[in-house]
């Protein structure tokens, strides 16, 4: 690896994806899908205090499929809340401002879930969403930013390609010309897609949730400014990380910004 990172004989290139887009994505494709009317039954009793166990958390997660569990384990991990602080929290990540608060970190180090098994929070005896954002930032590598575990530190500076998952199409192109001349008619121009009469990247799912169906939800959960500066702020070392060419950039914008 130590080579490859660092022989002339190799291109090494990455794809990102615009901070502000790739929370909100991670949030819509791992929240956990619960019965609405089920779910506000139990928190208005755990409000009440009245679990003393945790079958609750057994009936509601385990006995019925609730999809992802990711986001799920931000909250049940906390392990030394009670299943009454769990449920509220649980209720709290399922807004997009409550999956903030859970991996937001006032420390700047993420916190796997695992770890957070391993150290006792003391987070008080009823939720409140500034315990939760104030508490170690729940990790995952969807959400989680590329700074802290994509490449090992002294890997970023030996990357001389970098392109844009909301540009793909064009970025995938510029790689392989960069490679050979004929590298795009070759490798990329055609062969792709369900049926091989597709350029790459030009019907890719991987690609497309990244540009117009996101675009629109963009706008729909990032309804104030304080939202984006807080996601700014939750990604501010990739933002810093001059080897990985992001920018913050307004939302709306990001495919017309690395177009240009």
């Amino acid at each position: 690896v130590e080579d490859m990172m660092t022989s002339d004989e190799w291109t090494r290139a990455t794809f990102v994806r615009d901070p502000k887009g790739r929370a909100l994505s991670s949030y819509l494709m791992l929240r956990p899908t619960m019965d609405t009317r089920e779910l506000k039954r139990v928190v208005r009793m755990a409000k009440r205090g009245v679990f003393t166990n945790e079958s609750v958390l057994q009936e509601m997660l385990y006995d019925r499929d609730v999809g992802p569990m990711q986001v799920v384990n931000c909250c049940i991990k906390r392990n030394d809340m009670d299943a009454n602080w769990k449920v509220l929290c649980l209720d709290h990540v399922l807004k997009f401002e409550g999956f903030l608060d859970a991996i937001d970190n006032p420390r700047s180090k993420f916190t796997t879930a695992e770890a957070i098994v391993g150290n006792k929070l003391s987070l008080g005896d009823i939720f409140t969403p500034e315990a939760l954002r104030n508490s170690p930032g729940c990790w995952d590598a969807h959400w989680a930013p590329l700074s802290h575990w994509r490449l090992e530190p002294k890997f970023y500076v030996a990357l001389n390609f970098v392109g844009h998952l909301e540009t793909a199409r064009r970025d995938i192109r510029r790689l392989l010309e960069k490679l050979s001349s004929d590298a795009w008619e070759k490798f990329g121009a055609s062969g792709w897609g369900k049926y091989g009469n597709e350029s790459m990247f030009e019907s890719s799912s991987t690609v497309n949730h990244a540009s117009k169906k996101a675009s629109a939800q963009l706008h729909e959960y990032y309804t104030s400014k304080d939202i984006e500066e807080r996601v700014d702020k939750i990604y501010e070392d990739d933002y810093e990380n001059e080897h990985l060419s992001l920018w913050r950039v307004p939302i709306g914008e990001v495919e017309s910004f690395y177009n240009t």
